[in-house]
């Protein structure tokens, strides 16, 4: 009896031994698999960004050599004939790799989880207007986001009273003017409050003139509310780069009696372009290959202004949306060789030119607007 308990206590611990091998080296291999595969995706990032960057040089000398054709004396047709040969290798070589760029840019948004911005989040918050408020109340329990976010409006340098509380039940309801006062609320106040951030929106009808700032956006029901109330929400995630538009008090130039267009460039190629096409379509033109050199100057908040999106040093997107949120310019076009889908293009943009040409057709309807 001894002797088979020995054996199937060897058998035991023999087995167990084997499980207990074949589970670690079962793990091992995931590990393995795991690192192998962000390897894998760390590469076809870095080949995408090396597409995407390779498309946008391409894009200032097709740019230039389209304008130097149209610009060729009718003499010159063997090197017109040149040139639009080279033009359209360099075309046809753009468009495969824009295609690429695009399969891969496909594959990479289908594979990744659902994101916050898609066009069809309509709780979602894209931009906050103070331009009538007087008074804004943080609802936070969060002293780290409470700073943030009067850091971001103290940065404003506008005549606006921020007051902050840590749960719903702090808020004493006064006489003050509702439609003046705008509420940044936290959904979850913890052990302080048994009362949700939905609720104290819902308690004192604020609707549009209150966001929830919160990390359960992804919650399909606090969506639905939220737009029931007629109200926004906004992932605290995007607390830094959500645009806040107030009034401008800068000197802006206002009733300009000529049309003329704005682009912000640091490619010398696309200047000359830019140039020549607005000569031929009768189009004042002021370039900058900076954001400095144009922030010195004044133009009426109407005027159309095209911003490179990756210029030296600074980022086109940030440009624009500070010259949104923050100056109150209008029109404004982020000029780009790169493919952009629709709900990647944000609010503060009237739109996107993806191939760094001169817009004619655009530029056409814009000055016919201008004039009336």
């Amino acid at each position: 009896m001894s002797d088979n308990t020995t054996i199937w206590s060897t058998i035991i611990i023999g087995n167990s031994f084997f499980l207990g091998l074949v589970f670690y080296f079962y793990r091992l291999k995931n590990f393995w698999m795991r690192e192998k595969n962000n390897q894998e995706r760390e590469l076809k990032n870095h080949y995408l960004k090396k597409i995407s960057q390779m498309i946008h040089d391409l894009k200032s000398p097709l740019s230039a050599l389209n304008v130097a054709t149209e610009h060729l004396p009718s003499e010159a047709s063997e090197q017109k004939k040149i040139l639009v040969s080279a033009r359209n290798r360099i075309q046809a070589i753009l468009t495969e790799l824009e295609e690429v760029s695009l399969i891969k840019k496909e594959i990479k948004l289908s594979s990744e989880e659902e994101g916050i911005s898609s066009s069809q989040s309509h709780w979602l918050c894209r931009s906050i207007d103070l331009r009538k408020i007087k008074f804004v109340v943080i609802v936070e329990d969060d002293e780290s986001v409470v700073w943030a976010w009067r850091s971001k409006l103290k940065k404003l340098n506008v005549q606006i009273e921020v007051l902050d509380i840590s749960s719903p039940s702090e808020f004493v309801e006064t006489s003050r003017d509702w439609d003046s006062t705008f509420f940044i609320v936290d959904y979850d106040f913890g052990s302080n409050s048994k009362m949700t951030g939905l609720e104290f929106i819902k308690k004192y009808s604020l609707g549009a003139n209150a966001i929830l700032c919160t990390s359960h956006f992804n919650d399909v029901l606090i969506q639905n509310t939220v737009m029931d109330l007629g109200a926004k929400m906004l992932p605290k995630q995007m607390m830094a780069e959500i645009p806040i538009i107030i009034e401008t008090k800068r000197n802006y130039q206002s009733g300009a009696s000529d049309f003329k267009i704005v682009l912000i460039d640091d490619d010398p190629i696309i200047h000359w372009a830019w140039k020549k096409s607005a000569e031929l379509a009768n189009v004042t033109i002021d370039g900058y290959y900076s954001y400095d050199e144009f922030k010195e100057k004044s133009y009426d908040l109407d005027t159309p202004i095209f911003i490179d999106k990756n210029l030296k040093g600074e980022c086109g997107l940030k440009i624009s949306e500070h010259l949104s949120a923050v100056c109150g310019f209008s029109k404004l076009y982020l000029s780009t060789g790169e493919f952009l889908r629709p709900s990647e293009i944000p609010s503060y943009l009237s739109g996107a030119i993806f191939d760094k040409m001169f817009p004619g057709d655009l530029i056409s309807k814009l000055k016919t607007e201008f004039y009336g």
